[in-house]
C-alpha cells in the first residue's frame, strides 16, 4: 500500500488532527508527569492515578515565565548521629580512667561523629531554576516544572510551538 503526503494530509483532515503536532512527554524534578497532546497539558502528581490529575489547555495559557524553585532538604541522619557522637565521647571519658590508650581512636569516631551530625542538622535550602505556565483559569502554584535540564525545556519549546500554532490557526481565515 502506498502512503503519499496527499493522503496523510486527507485522512489528517479526516481525523481532526492535524500535521506537526507532537505529543510531548516530560518528568520534571520534582518527579511530576507532564504530557501535552492535542494542546492539553495534563500534569499529573505521584499520588495520582492513571486517570487523575490536573489539565490546563494550551490556547488558555497567557504566558510562560522562567521562575525559581527551591528545594528544602533535612537529613534525617543529623540527630541520631550527634548523639552517638556525645555517647562515644562519654565513652571515651569512661574508658580514659582506665587506659588512654584505648580511650584515644573512641574519642577520635566521637569527635567526627558529632562534627558530621552537627553540620547535618540545619536544613538545606537549594534553589533551582523552573517554568510557570501563567494562566487566567489555574492556579500558578501548582503550574510550576521543576528544573531547568534538557528534557524540561524539550517539554517547554513544545509547549510554545503548539501555542505559536494555536496563534497562528486563530490568525488565518477560516476557509469554507
Amino acid at each position: 500500500m502506498v502512503y503519499n503526503e496527499a493522503e496523510a494530509h486527507l485522512a489528517a483532515e479526516a481525523t481532526g488532527t492535524m500535521e506537526g503536532r507532537q505529543a510531548k512527554y516530560c518528568l520534571d524534578e520534582n518527579h511530576i508527569k507532564w504530557s501535552l497532546v492535542e494542546g492539553v497539558i495534563t500534569r499529573k502528581g505521584a499520588q495520582d492515578g492513571p486517570h487523575d490529575g490536573q489539565t490546563l489547555p494550551v490556547s488558555e495559557i497567557k504566558a510562560i515565565e522562567r521562575t525559581e524553585v527551591r528545594h528544602t532538604h533535612r537529613s534525617s541522619l543529623g540527630w541520631p548521629v550527634t548523639l552517638a557522637g556525645v555517647l562515644f565521647l562519654g565513652l571515651s571519658i569512661g574508658l580514659a580512667t582506665w587506659s588512654w590508650l584505648a580511650a584515644a581512636p573512641v574519642l577520635v569516631l566521637g569527635l567526627l561523629l558529632l562534627i558530621w551530625g552537627i553540620k547535618r542538622i540545619p536544613a538545606r535550602t537549594e534553589i533551582r531554576g523552573g517554568f510557570r505556565f501563567v494562566a487566567p483559569v489555574a492556579n500558578p502554584d501548582a503550574w510550576v516544572m521543576a528544573g531547568d535540564v534538557p528534557e524540561v525545556r524539550g517539554f517547554i519549546d513544545g509547549v510554545k510551538a503548539e501555542m505559536a500554532w494555536q496563534s497562528q490557526r486563530e490568525q488565518e481565515p477560516s476557509k469554507p
